[in-house]
Protein backbone atom coordinates (compact mmCIF):
# COMPACT_ATOMS: atom_id res chain seq x y z
CA UNK A 1 0.00 0.00 0.00
CA UNK A 2 1.18 3.45 -0.94
CA UNK A 3 2.27 5.73 2.07
CA UNK A 4 -0.43 8.31 1.18
CA UNK A 5 -3.37 5.89 1.43
CA UNK A 6 -1.83 4.00 4.34
CA UNK A 7 -1.49 6.97 6.81
CA UNK A 8 -4.56 8.33 5.72
CA UNK A 9 -6.88 5.11 6.19
CA UNK A 10 -4.78 4.32 9.78
CA UNK A 11 -4.93 8.00 10.76
CA UNK A 12 -8.79 7.83 10.00
CA UNK A 13 -9.55 4.48 11.67
CA UNK A 14 -7.08 5.58 15.08
CA UNK A 15 -9.68 8.52 15.33
CA UNK A 16 -12.35 6.79 15.41
CA UNK A 17 -11.13 4.05 17.51
CA UNK A 18 -9.80 7.24 20.28
CA UNK A 19 -13.45 8.49 19.90
CA UNK A 20 -15.05 5.17 20.72
CA UNK A 21 -12.39 4.54 23.79
CA UNK A 22 -13.09 8.01 25.25
CA UNK A 23 -16.58 7.38 24.60
CA UNK A 24 -16.96 3.88 26.47
CA UNK A 25 -14.69 5.51 29.20
CA UNK A 26 -16.72 8.42 29.52
CA UNK A 27 -19.64 6.07 30.24
CA UNK A 28 -17.67 3.90 32.47
CA UNK A 29 -17.94 0.63 30.05
CA UNK A 30 -15.07 -0.82 30.93
CA UNK A 31 -15.32 -4.31 29.07
CA UNK A 32 -15.28 -2.44 25.98
CA UNK A 33 -13.23 0.30 26.83
CA UNK A 34 -10.16 -1.69 27.97
CA UNK A 35 -9.63 -3.46 24.64
CA UNK A 36 -10.44 -0.03 22.41
CA UNK A 37 -7.75 1.37 24.19
CA UNK A 38 -5.67 -1.70 23.22
CA UNK A 39 -7.26 -1.11 19.51
CA UNK A 40 -6.15 2.42 18.85
CA UNK A 41 -2.91 1.97 20.38
CA UNK A 42 -1.97 -0.94 17.60
CA UNK A 43 -3.69 1.32 15.47
CA UNK A 44 -1.48 4.23 16.36
CA UNK A 45 1.81 2.34 16.03
CA UNK A 46 0.22 1.62 12.44
CA UNK A 47 -0.25 5.04 11.42
CA UNK A 48 3.25 5.83 12.72
CA UNK A 49 4.72 3.41 10.61
CA UNK A 50 2.89 4.88 7.59
CA UNK A 51 3.67 8.73 9.01
CA UNK A 52 7.05 7.67 8.63
CA UNK A 53 6.79 6.30 5.43
CA UNK A 54 4.71 9.64 4.01
CA UNK A 55 8.03 11.67 5.47
CA UNK A 56 10.26 9.82 3.06
CA UNK A 57 7.82 11.44 0.23
CA UNK A 58 7.94 14.81 1.37
CA UNK A 59 10.47 17.04 1.70
CA UNK A 60 9.83 17.53 5.63
CA UNK A 61 12.29 20.50 6.51
CA UNK A 62 10.60 22.74 3.56
CA UNK A 63 7.59 23.21 5.93
CA UNK A 64 10.06 25.16 8.01
CA UNK A 65 8.95 25.51 11.56
CA UNK A 66 6.15 23.42 11.85
CA UNK A 67 8.01 20.04 11.45
CA UNK A 68 9.87 20.42 14.55
CA UNK A 69 7.38 21.28 16.43
CA UNK A 70 5.25 18.62 14.98
CA UNK A 71 7.92 16.03 15.51
CA UNK A 72 7.95 17.32 19.31
CA UNK A 73 4.58 17.05 19.86
CA UNK A 74 3.79 13.33 18.47
CA UNK A 75 6.72 12.17 20.16
CA UNK A 76 5.42 13.94 23.72
CA UNK A 77 1.95 12.74 23.17
CA UNK A 78 3.15 9.25 22.16
CA UNK A 79 5.37 9.05 25.23
CA UNK A 80 2.35 10.55 27.14
CA UNK A 81 -0.32 7.61 26.49
CA UNK A 82 1.71 5.55 29.16
CA UNK A 83 0.13 7.86 31.48
CA UNK A 84 -3.83 7.21 31.30
CA UNK A 85 -2.64 3.51 30.68
CA UNK A 86 -1.21 3.63 34.14
CA UNK A 87 -3.72 5.42 35.70
CA UNK A 88 -6.18 3.26 33.80
CA UNK A 89 -4.80 0.18 35.08
CA UNK A 90 -4.46 1.86 38.89
CA UNK A 91 -8.06 3.32 38.77
CA UNK A 92 -9.39 -0.70 38.41
CA UNK A 93 -7.51 -1.41 41.80
CA UNK A 94 -8.65 2.10 43.01
CA UNK A 95 -11.35 3.75 42.22
CA UNK A 96 -9.84 6.87 43.70
CA UNK A 97 -7.71 7.15 41.01
CA UNK A 98 -10.29 7.42 38.52
CA UNK A 99 -9.88 11.24 38.65
CA UNK A 100 -6.20 11.26 37.52
CA UNK A 101 -6.72 9.11 35.19
CA UNK A 102 -9.72 10.83 33.61
CA UNK A 103 -7.54 14.48 33.51
CA UNK A 104 -4.78 12.58 32.03
CA UNK A 105 -6.90 10.88 29.24
CA UNK A 106 -8.09 14.43 28.20
CA UNK A 107 -4.95 15.77 28.24
CA UNK A 108 -3.38 13.18 26.21
CA UNK A 109 -6.36 13.41 23.51
CA UNK A 110 -6.28 17.04 23.26
CA UNK A 111 -1.52 16.05 22.67
CA UNK A 112 -2.59 13.68 19.97
CA UNK A 113 -5.41 16.27 18.49
CA UNK A 114 -2.99 18.84 18.52
CA UNK A 115 -0.24 16.27 16.88
CA UNK A 116 -2.49 15.71 14.28
CA UNK A 117 -3.48 19.20 13.79
CA UNK A 118 0.46 19.81 13.20
CA UNK A 119 1.22 17.17 10.90
CA UNK A 120 -1.40 18.12 8.60
CA UNK A 121 0.02 21.49 8.60
CA UNK A 122 3.49 20.23 7.90
CA UNK A 123 2.28 17.78 5.17
CA UNK A 124 0.21 20.70 3.46
CA UNK A 125 3.63 22.94 4.00
CA UNK A 126 5.90 20.64 2.57
CA UNK A 127 7.29 20.16 -0.78
CA UNK A 128 6.68 16.63 -2.51
CA UNK A 129 9.98 15.01 -3.67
Amino acid sequence: MDPVTGFTGSFLVTLVALGAAAYSGRRARRKAHIPLVLLTALLLAVTIYYAKQLGGIYDLESAGLITPVHLAIAKIATAALLLPILSGLATLKNYECFKWHKRLAWSVIAMIVLAALTGTWMILAATPL
